[in-house]
C-alpha cells in the first residue's frame, strides 16, 4: 500500500482525498462462522483501511479528507452478519480516533453510512435489499449518485470532521 500510496504522490504532486471504500461480507451465524472467514472480512473492511490511512496520510496535505464508507449493520448490528457489523461499527470508532489524531495537520476524517444499494454485494442479496427497502420510510434504497455527490460536498467542506453522515432514510 505504501508504494501505491508513493506512486499516487509522485504523479499528482499532492493527495487531496482518501476514499475508503473496499468492503466484503461473508455471512454465517456466529456460532458457525468460521474463523478464516472472520479474518477476511475483519482483514478487508478494517485492516485495509489501517492499511490505507497509514500509507496515505504521511503524504497528504494539510486540509485532506478521509472519507470512510460504512454500513447501517455497523450501527445496528445484523443477525447472520457478525464480522460485517463488528468490522463496520469499528471502522466508525476508527473514523473518530484518527480524526482526533489528524485534527492537527487539518486532515478531516468523517464516515458516511450510505444506506443500502442496489449495487454489487447488495444485488447478491436480493431479499436483505426487498426488506431494506420496506424499511424505508421513503420506501426506496439510496441512490449511488446521491451518495457520490454527498461525498464529493464533504470533501469540499473546511470545518467538518469526526463526524457519521447517515444517508440511510431507515430509522436508525
Amino acid at each position: 500500500m505504501r508504494k501505491i500510496a508513493r506512486d499516487v504522490f509522485e504523479r499528482w504532486q499532492r493527495i487531496d482525498v482518501l476514499i475508503n471504500n473496499a468492503g466484503i461480507t461473508i455471512d454465517s451465524l456466529l456460532v458457525k462462522q468460521r474463523e478464516d472467514d472472520w479474518d477476511a472480512v475483519m482483514k478487508t473492511n478494517l485492516k485495509g483501511v489501517f492499511n490505507t490511512i497509514t500509507a496515505f496520510v504521511p503524504l497528504m496535505k494539510e486540509g485532506g479528507h478521509i472519507v470512510n464508507i460504512s454500513s447501517y449493520s455497523g450501527l445496528k448490528g445484523k443477525a447472520g452478519q457478525g464480522a460485517y457489523s463488528a468490522s463496520k461499527a469499528a471502522l466508525l470508532g476508527l473514523t473518530k480516533s484518527a480524526a482526533k489524531e489528524f485534527a492537527e495537520k487539518k486532515i478531516r476524517v468523517n464516515a458516511i453510512v450510505p444506506g443500502y444499494l442496489s449495487t454489487g454485494m447488495g444485488l447478491n442479496a436480493g431479499e436483505a435489499m426487498k426488506a431494506a427497502k420496506a424499511e424505508s420510510l421513503l420506501n426506496s434504497l439510496s441512490d449511488p449518485r446521491e451518495v457520490a455527490r454527498f461525498v464529493l460536498h464533504l470533501t469540499e467542506t473546511a470545518n467538518i470532521t469526526a463526524q457519521v453522515f447517515c444517508l440511510e432514510s431507515r430509522v436508525i
